[in-house]
């Protein structure tokens, strides 16, 4: 009987050590991690062209450690899937509670269906955002401050020119996600994807489901000797749309002399037009109302 009970004692033994490796196993691996998260992307790309959120941005002017100007900046943000990367259009209605023109979705009411958009119709809706980057401060912002700037580094074009790694775990809307850091590659003559007046690099961090590849939360880091950028996105489930969509973005940019001459925000500007070598900005943004019209920018006539 011993003899017989040592054996089975063995036997359980065994079957319990094996079954560590075997679990350890089904972790998936950085590849599987990225290769979900870029199928991800192509659908959420397809599925969230149409989806109008509104904005309420506050802009802070911080250069010199001290508030030098506030503006509060109402938009309508229109997503698009534009040769497979999500764009944000941006289009304020009203600054500083004063209206820049009719709360009406103009952006959707030219392109989204059930409308047939032309090619002129998709030039006047991408002059919108630029008529309104006038109420940001600097040229870094305006580059880089659409909610979803970051999604192109997980994206399957921008994939094999990236460098990723494993970093780090949490809990996010109830969902266990792994941390997925990428950088842009370096080199003297390399030219980095934002397109910046200095070039700046872009490096950041995911935060992917690595069961499903879906994105819920990035972090977007660009450096230069000139510019440096912080831009956090959160996101949530929206329960009519079953998409994940952002809820908050938070900003922090600072230029450098030598970088291009700051813009001057309308009501904080210093009357005397100087411009300090080095100017701070830090903005918030809080996404709501969400609703939905299809556009599909491969039938414009």
């Amino acid at each position: 009987m011993t003899t017989r009970r040592s054996n089975t004692l063995r036997v359980v033994g065994l079957a319990l050590l094996s079954a560590v490796p075997l679990e350890a196993s089904k972790q998936p691996t950085l590849e599987e991690i990225l290769g979900r998260a870029a199928e991800y992307h192509t659908t959420y790309a397809q599925r969230l062209s149409g989806v109008t959120l509104n904005e309420e941005a506050q802009v802070l002017d911080v250069t010199g450690g001290r508030t030098r100007g506030v503006i509060r900046i109402s938009s309508d943000v229109v997503f698009v899937n534009l040769q497979g990367q999500v764009a944000a259009l941006r289009d304020p209605f009203a600054v500083d509670t004063q209206a820049l023109r009719p709360r009406t979705p103009r952006i959707t009411a030219l392109i989204a269906a059930p409308a047939t958009p032309t090619s002129q119709d998709w030039d006047l809706v991408a002059s919108y955002p630029a008529q309104g980057s006038i109420h940001f401060i600097l040229d870094l912002q305006v580059k880089v401050n659409e909610p979803t700037t970051a999604l192109q580094f997980i994206s399957p074009t921008y994939q094999p020119s990236m460098k990723y790694r494993l970093d780090g775990r949490k809990t996010i809307n109830d969902v266990e996600t792994v941390g997925v850091r990428f950088e842009e590659p370096t080199g003297q003559d390399q030219f980095h994807v934002l397109g910046t007046r200095s070039n700046a690099r872009a490096t950041g961090r995911f935060w992917i489901d690595s069961l499903t590849g879906a994105i819920h939360q990035t972090e977007l880091w660009v450096d230069s000797k000139l510019e440096n950028a912080v831009v956090s996105v959160k996101c949530a489930r929206h329960a009519t749309l079953g998409l994940l969509l952002p809820t908050e973005m938070t900003e922090t940019y600072e230029e450098r002399e030598g970088g291009g001459a700051p813009r001057q925000m309308g009501r904080g500007a210093d009357p005397r037009g100087s411009v300090p070598s080095r100017v701070s900005v830090q903005s918030r943004s809080i996404y709501s109302g969400a609703t939905y019209s299809p556009i599909d920018l491969t039938k414009l006539r």
